[in-house]
Formats: C-alpha cells, sequence, structure tokens
C-alpha cells in the first residue's frame, strides 16, 4: 500500500458518503500537504486533489482524478471509482463505479481491489460474484491489505445459509445447467439446483459424458441428504455408476451416511449391489463395521447368503476387519463363514507359513484368527513363528485379540509373541481388543495389559489405546487401562463418544457415557447422532441428560441441528425437554432460520408456536424471512409474513428479504412479499436493528 493514511481515510469517508469534513490521519502527512509538497512518487495532480477535498471541493477533486487516470495512475481511478460510489463531485453512479474500480483493481491497486470485491460481494453495480470477491480479497490481503483480510475471514467463515444460497444462486444464472447443478451441489443449495433441472439439466447426467460426476453421486460424495432427495424426487436413477463402475448404494455405503442409504434402497436401489471389486453393499457395510447399514440392506431384501468366488462373505469380510460384533450378527442372520483349512491342511502348510512363503493367510494366523486354539497349539508346536504376519499386515496375536480369544492370546504369548508387536498400521494386540465388541474382548484386554502391554502405546497414525474406545470400549476396559497407568483427556473421551453415537454404537455410547466429565461432550455426541439419523443413540443421549440447549460445539444447537434435518419428531422432543426455540450462539442462525432456509414448513411452524423470534438475526445478520425467501419456499415465507416476519430488515450487505430474492431469481417469494400489505412496523427502516 503506498499512498498515505490520510488517502485510506479519504477512501473510508467517501466509501459511506460522508458530508463532514476530511481531515488526514498522520500528522506528517497533514504538514506535506499544508506545504504543497508531493512524495516523490506520487502524481502532483493526486496532491492537488487531496488538497481540494480538505476544502470540500470534491467536483475539482474529480477533475484533478480524471486527469491522473489519463496518465495511467491507479490511485486516481480508484479516488474516482469512491467518487461515482459516494456520489461526491458526481452523480451517483455504480456502474461507473464498477468500471473505475476495476481499471484500479486490474492495475493492481489494493484499494480499488477491496472496493470492488464489496460491490462484488453486495451485488451493488454488478452480478454478485462471491468467488471473484474471494480472489481479489486474496490479492489485495497478501499486500497487507488489512481490512481485506478481515472481509476475507469473513466471507470463509460465514455460517448464513441463506446468504451463501442466494450468492450461489446468482452464480448459477451465468452458468449452463450442468454446470449450474453441480455448483449448486457442491454448495448445498436445493434452491439453485432446483432451478437448474428446471432449466434443463440432466439429472444423470448427460450421456456420454465421462469427464463429469453424475448428480447423485456427487450429492453422495458431498454428504448432503437434502441434495440427494431432491435429485431421487426428480427421478435420478437409484442405480447410477460412477465413471470407475461404482454404484451410488455402494458409494452412500462408504460414506457412512445413513440417511442417504435409506433413500436410495426407498428410491429402489438393487440392496444386492455390487462394486467394481465385486463386494456387495453388504460386504462394504461389514467391512467399515458398520452394523446399523447391514442391518437397513438386509432389511431391504440383501441376501446375506452371497459369497465371492473365495467363499467370503459378509461374516467373513466383518471378521476379516475386526468387526466380531457383526460377525455374530451376521452368521446368525444366515451369512455363511469361510471355511478355513482343515487342521491337516494347516499343518501341512505350517512349514511353508513359518518359512515366511507369500501365503495370503498364514495357517498360525488363520487359526488365531478362527479362535481355534487346539489348531494353534498344534502349529506352535510344530515350529511356527508366532512373530508371522498376513498378507494385511496383521499378525496372529492381533488378530487373536480382535476376536476376543482369550485361549489364543495366552497360548500365543506363552510362546514368545510380543505383546506390543504391531499390526496392520501399527495397531498392538491391545489396541485390537480396546476395538472389539466381541463377549471375550474384556479379558483378553486385561490379559493383554497384565502381560506388560503399554498402556501408552502409538500405532502408526499417532493414536493411542483410548483413541479405539469409540469402536469397543466398555467399562471394564476403561477401568484396566486406569489401573494399568493409563489415561485420557476430557476431549479424547469426548471424541470418541461422537464417534460412537455418529455410528450408532449404543453398548459403546453407555461405557463412555460413565467418563464423559463435561457436558458440552454430551451434547456433541447428541448432535452426531442427529445428523446420522441415530435414533436410539439420540434417545440414550437425551435420557442421559444431554442439555437440549447445549452447544454443538460448531455454533449450532441441536434444536437447529433437528431443525435442518428435517427432524419434526426430534424437535418436538427438544421443545419438550426444554430447549429455547429463540437460543443460538451470538451471530449465529437460530433454529428458525435452519428450518425455513430448508423449507421445512411443519418445524417452522411448530418452532413459531413454541415462541421463536419470528426476526431473530443469525449469521450476516441474515433473518429466518431472508433465508426462505433466497430458497424460494414460498409456503414459508408466507407463514412468516403471517407470523410478523418484519420484510424491512436488512442484512449485513444492505439488503432487504426482497431484494435477496430477486437477486436469488427467486420470483415467487418476491411477488409474496411485495404483495404484503404490513403495517406501520413492516415499513419501517430496519437497517439499525
Amino acid at each position: 500500500m503506498k499512498r498515505l493514511a490520510a488517502s485510506v481515510g479519504l477512501a473510508t469517508a467517501l466509501t459511506i458518503g460522508a458530508c463532514t469534513a476530511l481531515v488526514p490521519a498522520w500528522p506528517a502527512a497533514v504538514a506535506a500537504q499544508e506545504l504543497g509538497e508531493a512524495p516523490p512518487e506520487e502524481d502532483p495532480a493526486i496532491v492537488e486533489a487531496r488538497m481540494a477535498v480538505r476544502r470540500r471541493d470534491f467536483e475539482g477533486a474529480v477533475q484533478l482524478w480524471r486527469r491522473a487516470a489519463a496518465r495511467g495512475n491507479h490511485e486516481a481511478e480508484y479516488r474516482l471509482g469512491v467518487a461515482h460510489r459516494s456520489g461526491q463531485g458526481v452523480p451517483k453512479d455504480l456502474d461507473e463505479a464498477v468500471r473505475w474500480f476495476r481499471a484500479g483493481a486490474e492495475g493492481g491497486d489494493d484499494d480499488a481491489r477491496f472496493a470492488l470485491a464489496m460491490l462484488l460481494r453486495d451485488g451493488r453495480g454488478v452480478a454478485r460474484d462471491r468467488d471473484e470477491a474471494i480472489r481479489l480479497l486474496e490479492l489485495a490481503a497478501r499486500a497487507g491489505h488489512r481490512e481485506a483480510r478481515q472481509q476475507l475471514k469473513e466471507l470463509r467463515e460465514s455460517g448464513a445459509v441463506a446468504y451463501s444460497a442466494a450468492a450461489s444462486r446468482v452464480r448459477a444464472h451465468r452458468l449452463d445447467p450442468r454446470a449450474a447443478l453441480e455448483q449448486s451441489i457442491r454448495v448445498g443449495d436445493p434452491g439453485s439446483a432446483r432451478e437448474a433441472l428446471a432449466r434443463g439439466a440432466p439429472i444423470d447426467g448427460a450421456p456420454g459424458d465421462d469427464q463429469h460426476w453424475r448428480p447423485l453421486l456427487l450429492a453422495i460424495d458431498q454428504d448432503q441428504p437434502d441434495l440427494v432427495r431432491l435429485l431421487l424426487d426428480h427421478r435420478a436413477s437409484p442405480g447410477v455408476r460412477s465413471r470407475a463402475g461404482e454404484p451410488a448404494l455402494i458409494e452412500a455405503v462408504r460414506a457412512g451416511n445413513r440417511k442417504i442409504v435409506r433413500m436410495l434402497l426407498a428410491a429402489g436401489a438393487p440392496a444386492d449391489e455390487r462394486a467394481a471389486s465385486g463386494y456387495t453393499a453388504l460386504m462394504v457395510a461389514a467391512q467399515a463395521g458398520r452394523a446399523d447399514l447391514a442391518r437397513d440392506l438386509i432389511g431391504a431384501g440383501a441376501d446375506v447368503r452371497v459369497t465371492l468366488d473365495d467363499g467370503s462373505s459378509a461374516a467373513s469380510v466383518a471378521r476379516r476387519f475386526g468387526h466380531v460384533d457383526l460377525h455374530r450378527d451376521l452368521v446368525r442372520r444366515g451369512s455363511p463363514t469361510t471355511v478355513g483349512p482343515s487342521p491337516a491342511a494347516a499343518l501341512a502348510l505350517a512349514g511353508a507359513g513359518a518359512k515366511g512363503d507369500d501365503v495370503t493367510m498364514p495357517p498360525l494366523v488363520e487359526a488365531a484368527r478362527r479362535g481355534d486354539a487346539t489348531l494353534v497349539g498344534q502349529l506352535l508346536d510344530r515350529g511356527a513363528r508366532s512373530d508371522v504376519h498376513d498378507s494385511g499386515g496383521e499378525t496372529a496375536l492381533t488378530r487373536a485379540a480382535a476376536g476376543g480369544y482369550v485361549e489364543v492370546v495366552r497360548a500365543l504369548l506363552a510362546a514368545g509373541a510380543a505383546v506390543d508387536a504391531p499390526g496392520a498400521g501399527g495397531t498392538t494386540a491391545s489396541m485390537q481388543a480396546m476395538g472389539s465388541t466381541e463377549p471375550g474382548a474384556d479379558a483378553v484386554f486385561a490379559l493383554l495389559l497384565r502381560a506388560g502391554a503399554s498402556p501408552h502405546a502409538r500405532d502408526g497414525m499417532g493414536r493411542a489405546v483410548v483413541d479405539f474406545a469409540s469402536a469397543g470400549a466398555s467399562p471394564a476396559k476403561l477401568d484396566a487401562l486406569r489401573e494399568a497407568g493409563g489415561s485420557w483427556t476430557a476431549a479424547s473421551i469426548g471424541a470418541a463418544l461422537s464417534e460412537a453415537s455418529a455410528a450408532g454404537r449404543r453398548g459403546v455410547a453407555e461405557a463412555l457415557l460413565g467418563q464423559v466429565e463435561r457436558d458440552e461432550d454430551v451434547v456433541r455426541a447428541l448432535c452426531r447422532a442427529i445428523e446420522q439419523g441415530q435414533r436410539e443413540i439420540e434417545s440414550l443421549l437425551l435420557s442421559r441428560g444431554a442439555f437440549a440447549n447445549g452447544d454443538c460445539g460448531d455454533a449450532r444447537t441441536p434444536l437447529s441441528v433437528a431443525a435442518r434435518q428435517g427432524d419434526a419428531a426430534l424437535v418436538e422432543r427438544l421443545l419438550g425437554a426444554g430447549a429455547d426455540p429463540a437460543r443460538a450462539p451470538e451471530g449465529q442462525d437460530t433454529a428458525l432460520i435452519a428450518a425455513a432456509s430448508r423449507g421445512h414448513l411443519a418445524i417452522v411452524e411448530r418452532l413459531l408456536e413454541a415462541g421463536a423470534d419470528v426476526n431473530r438475526r443469525g449469521a450476516r445478520r441474515m433473518t429466518a424471512l431472508m433465508a426462505a425467501a433466497s430458497n424460494d419456499h414460498v409456503e414459508v415465507v408466507e407463514r412468516l409474513l403471517a407470523a410478523g416476519a418484519d420484510r424491512g430488515m436488512r442484512s449485513d450487505t444492505d439488503h432487504t428479504a426482497l431484494e435477496i430474492a430477486r437477486q436469488a431469481g427467486a420470483e415467487t417469494s418476491a411477488e409474496r412479499i411485495e404483495s404484503r400489505r404490513p403495517g406501520l412496523r413492516g415499513w419501517l427502516p430496519g437497517g439499525a436493528r
């Protein structure tokens, strides 16, 4: 920034159209101007213009800036933009302001970049373009422009659903329908997506297009259940496949979003879809240890008896990846287990395994995985090495620990197996036991600690033993870890509870609740459970004292999360538990704004009935009416107006709900707002509220 601070002061004053005398900020600058001395690098016309402004001769200043601008002075271009924006010295003309700011910005003037970015951000004199505004702010911020740095931070961290939706809608109007639909999905804006589809965006992607995402698959990848629902409602094929041949259902199971999986199944996605690897959706769920998804798939008709060419079933996949409780459940439902080698065959192969030949599952590891203590003993007697690894990196000890096989673990330790020998990813047997919910896992964990397993061990990713608690914690394991000298922080237990809650592991969540020290950790776990549709966990946490008015840790409340998800039953329960419909962290969206932005009319009505403030502001000073209008949720707009929504209130960009609706192309909502005959209160200016 080359110019004096006096210039910055002038820019600020002209920005708001000030009519008061303008005084330079630095004494040195004042002295220089009074003496008529120009800094060597400045155009004399700039200095003369500065003096003219001090005399309040704005017309004269404009003429001087024009002369300097004609010589290519970029500061003068910026000054002319300020003059046209404020109407001082020339008629107010935003189009001219944009033209001059753009000229200055292209010439490298950081104040011009900042000024143009603000107009692009607000859509004043130019179509709103959030991406270009951010680009310009980044350039100015890198040069040390303090205001640019602050605005850049606010733009990136904005939590206003309505603001971001309106901005994306305006940008989408300039794109072809396919590109507009893709952008809408990426920013999570159903309103823009709906318009792109109405303009002809191909619902399943253009035929022969192998360069772009299929819309449904992109919505799954972006974890956007509202967009998935919208696309399915518009007849997107639930069986669409990616360019790599992966079906939508498989991708949803991998992403782990239960709500999306259920939507696809309800829409007709075949429950026995196969991945490119040959795995069925049930096997993918088994690999991830997602018992809740496995139950949904089986309920939708997934065949538990399906096996791969090597005989692997969903049950054996669950066992292979250490999810022994799910393995047991799948076997009970009829999933076959992989037939391992007979004792005779295993003994015959023992020599090969002991020599370290390339065997996918060395006999000792296979016997340990199956929990066959007799065969493990025989193999060890024949000289099998206790430290042999399978092709996945696991040892016999880590496999046995994951399965909860106490006798096998005891035999391996007696044969000299190193108690903390790392398996796949550097995980130890004690970590595997902590993460297992197999009935024998508690005894195995205690046995390993007594044998000298370190309670402070860490795997290849730096995770401690307690970090595996989210998958298989029990009161006995946590007590044993503490008695062995292990410890954990309140944050680590809270994080484990959140993960267990999101995955629907009720028994694990119950054990962790006994160790949680902070109320806020229970609330955050509740929010995760709500997001993933884990009703059983929601009930558990609410019954154990999750505070309905708590903070999710990310500027949301459980009520606002439930409202945004459209879960009317949970909203009712939270209200019954004392949730305050008017509560929200300062400057963040309320439950009413969250529901209005997504068009959940029934929830909007219930929140209003419960006392939600219809005119309460959220992020970026947006109101529920602005949120609903920007997404063209007409029925919600009408209900909010009937409840007294003030259509004169303005956001931090100085726009009313009517202006936001028009900028976003939400013409029907704009008509409803404009035709509403407000009382005197509705016509009062809302900018100062």
